[in-house]
């Protein structure tokens, strides 16, 4: 039997992908590196609100994303709550949350999470990763993809490019510090490839 909210994020993406496609056009590399089954976490750089679209467009797997509690209030919570997102309290070791991920990602699950833990609003490319996404990786053993996006979203003007990276692997006797490390330096990787391509 199919997760209820399954019906109601492919009505979202549906309202959602006309829109997206006319008004910000968005643009993918690698997208192949997504597993096309099983449990997986995508990992990526997080600046803009509207981030979470490029993921929700990149694959026709339903993705669950991470979400900061305090949009789980008002109308929206009803728009997270129909598109399966999992809330999450930023401001403890949300263990419910944890838990609600790695039962998500035992079922085959697509999970989307920001590492960085907030949208970075400096000027370094990357803030300093928490160590969720590798913490999850590990205790369910599926693949992190890690991805980049870059460029500035702006409407009717394509300036924005999504590119995936090889999978990262979290053993069980893996360090967790060096794992986050790896998960980082793929990302900075990609960023700084991608930037390289477009100057």
């Amino acid at each position: 039997m199919k997760e209820p909210f399954i019906l109601g994020y492919r009505i979202v993406r549906v309202i959602i992908w006309p829109f997206a496609m006319l008004l910000y056009r968005p643009r993918y590399k690698n997208v192949h590196l997504i597993p096309q089954t099983g449990g997986v976490i995508t990992c990526g750089n997080h600046r803009f609100y509207l981030d979470f679209i490029h993921i929700g467009l990149a694959t026709n797997r339903t993705v669950r994303f991470l979400t900061k509690i305090e949009l789980f209030k008002g109308p929206l919570k009803y728009f997270f709550t129909f598109g399966g997102a999992i809330p999450v309290n930023r401001k403890i070791k949300d263990q419910n949350a944890k838990d609600m991920v790695v039962e998500a990602l035992n079922k085959g699950a697509l999970i989307n999470i920001y590492p960085e833990g907030t949208r970075n609003k400096g000027e370094n490319p990357l803030l300093p990763l928490k160590f969720g996404a590798v913490s999850l990786a590990q205790k369910s053993g599926v693949p992190i993809i890690p991805y980049a996006t870059i460029g500035d979203m702006k409407i009717l003007i394509n300036k924005q490019v999504t590119v995936f990276g090889e999978p990262i692997y979290v053993r069980a006797n893996d360090d967790l510090t060096k794992k986050n490390d790896e998960l980082a330096n793929a990302i900075t990787k990609l960023l700084q490839g991608e930037a390289n391509e477009k100057t």
